[in-house]
């Protein structure tokens, strides 16, 4: 494979270079040759397209490769774990995780509607997952906490027992404290989550897991491109920390 390929509108490309693992970058890198894979990462709102200039060779060739078999972290959440605000799109918190684990990726992110309907833990359970993260909590109020939380992960949990499932405590929005009552409406809602979780912990169910992630975002705002989403800074500290909390159990 020769030649160079526009990482416009956020795309982004992550070569597998032999012994090396993942390594971010183009296809002019100098270690680039037909013999190493390449995972592209296409652009997560927009459409990809090529620079004037910076375009593949006329004569370079794509071999696709076998998918991996290997079962894939599905993680589901929000507009932030689509990757919203991101510079590229190998830079969301789930894929920074998931190449750090070594592991396929399904983001199921839905921007303003991660909703914890059971409908869709059903289907969830149908997926041959290595572990499953819910981090739904940006877009529920404390009454769809309350109402929806638990009977979700009861189905997702009870469908896929040998499979872990980590609840995602996510961090307070970035400006939540200039108005008291955003953070009130935060700590409702979580503990309406935690309630959740220590009902399932306490009928015995073993694979269910919660990461605490409320200061996963560091204690500045410079992980922030509006004050409620992450930028690359804020999802790679989200990675770290989540990388971290997966590890110990």
């Amino acid at each position: 494979m020769t030649g160079m390929i526009s990482v416009s509108c956020g795309m982004q490309l992550v070569a597998i270079f032999s012994g090396e693992g993942y390594q971010p970058g183009g296809l002019h890198d100098r270690r680039a040759d037909p013999r190493n894979a390449v995972l592209p990462r296409l652009p997560a709102a927009t459409q990809p397209g090529a620079e004037s200039g910076d375009r593949v060779a006329s004569d370079a060739g794509f071999t696709p490769v076998s998918p991996r078999c290997n079962p894939p972290l599905v993680y589901y959440g929000t507009s932030i774990v689509h990757g919203a605000f991101t510079a590229r799109s190998g830079l969301g918190s789930p894929q920074m995780l998931a190449r750090e684990l070594d592991l396929p990726l399904i983001n199921l992110g839905f921007s303003g509607n991660a909703r914890t309907e059971t409908e869709l833990a059903a289907l969830f359970a149908e997926l041959d997952a290595a572990m499953f993260l819910i981090d739904p909590l940006a877009n529920m109020d404390a009454k769809l906490v309350k109402e929806r939380a638990e009977p979700f992960l009861r189905i997702l949990c009870g469908k896929r027992p040998d499979v872990p499932v980590f609840q995602i405590e996510s961090p307070q929005p970035f400006g939540a404290w200039i108005k008291p009552g955003d953070v009130a409406a935060h700590r409702e809602k979580i503990a309406g989550y935690r309630a959740a979780f220590s009902m399932l912990k306490g009928e015995g169910v073993e694979n269910l897991h919660y990461i605490d992630a409320s200061g996963f975002y560091g204690e500045d705002n410079d992980g922030s491109t509006d004050y409620v989403h992450p930028n690359a800074l804020g999802h790679k500290r989200m990675s770290e920390g989540l990388l971290s909390a997966i590890r110990s159990v």
